[in-house]
Formats: C-alpha cells, sequence, structure tokens
C-alpha cells in the first residue's frame, strides 16, 4: 500500500494541502472500520483499524521528523501551535488509538450491543481528539509552514511522504 500522496498527487500541489488532504482520507478509512464495526465484521474492523493505525503512524512521523523541526526553527513558538504542542498531540493520538486496538479486541471476543455501544462510545472521544488536531494542524501547522519552509524544505517533506512506510511493503 502507498501513502495518499503517490496516489493522485496533483502536480505542482503544495506538500501542505496534501497533508491537509490526507486527514480527509484518514478519516474515510476509520468511518469504513466503524462500519464494520456496526455490521459484526470484526475481522474488517480489526484489518481497516490496521491500515488507519499505518497510514496515521507515517502521518506523525514525517510531521515529528521532516515538517515539526523546521517549524520550530522558522516559526518558533505560537500559541497553542508550538512544535512540542503538535509532537504532544502525537504520542496523545498514538496512546488513544493503541487503546481503541485493544478496546476492538476485548469487544470482538464477547460482542454485545452494550458493548459495542460502549466501545463506540470510545471511539466518539478518540475521534474528537482527532478533529481537534486535525483543526489545529488546518488552521495553525500547515499556513505557517506554507510560508516559511523553502522550497527545497517543501520537496524533502514531500520525498519522505512519498516513501511508502514499513508497514506499506509489508514488512
Amino acid at each position: 500500500m502507498a501513502s495518499g500522496l503517490e496516489q493522485n498527487t496533483p502536480t505542482g500541489a503544495d506538500v501542505f494541502v496534501l497533508l491537509g488532504d490526507e486527514h480527509r482520507r484518514l478519516d474515510g478509512i476509520f468511518l469504513s472500520h466503524q462500519e464494520s464495526v456496526l455490521m459484526g465484521d470484526w475481522e474488517g474492523a480489526a484489518a481497516t483499524l490496521a491500515e488507519y493505525k499505518a497510514l496515521l503512524a507515517h502521518h506523525m512521523k514525517v510531521e515529528d521528523e521532516e515538517v515539526l523541526p523546521v517549524y520550530n526553527v522558522r516559526v518558533g513558538e505560537v500559541p497553542g501551535g508550538s512544535a512540542e504542542v503538535f509532537r504532544l498531540e502525537h504520542r496523545r493520538i498514538e496512546k488513544l488509538l493503541g487503546e481503541v486496538e485493544r478496546r476492538l479486541q476485548e469487544t470482538s471476543q464477547k460482542p454485545t450491543r452494550r458493548g459495542t455501544i460502549s466501545f463506540l462510545d470510545f471511539e466518539k472521544m478518540f475521534k474528537d481528539y482527532i478533529e481537534h488536531h486535525d483543526l489545529r494542524e488546518r488552521n495553525i501547522l500547515y499556513p505557517k509552514c506554507q510560508e516559511s519552509f523553502s522550497a527545497a524544505e517543501r520537496e524533502s517533506v514531500r520525498r519522505s511522504w512519498e516513501q511508502p512506510s514499513p508497514q506499506h511493503r509489508g514488512g
């Protein structure tokens, strides 16, 4: 599986617009996961959650390793939008996603309607956190990066983004 930017990347499109667009793709994959949960397709739910997790991990890795170091130097402290805030949110997302996985495993072992509702309620909290993070990136991180990154830095981010993660190579 390839990263989202390899699929239908518009020529000349700004990499930070594309990173934002990737959020919508991730949202769609998570929705497919939830549809599988509702249908009682626990294997499908686990598979789409694994796909979501791999793509999200790659997304956050590129931001952590390529975007945030340059952002930190060029932009510095921004109220509610420092590089450290984004890194801390990424770690929180990883932790919450681990809990989603654990709860999916638990719920799928002995599925009940109430157990499924409880699981989906937890996922709603996760989705709310992701949405908050997405808005912070769209309103602060990506615009500031568009203003301050050089063409070479943008190209470096694009190249990193277009490289499939180990999960995409089947490893």
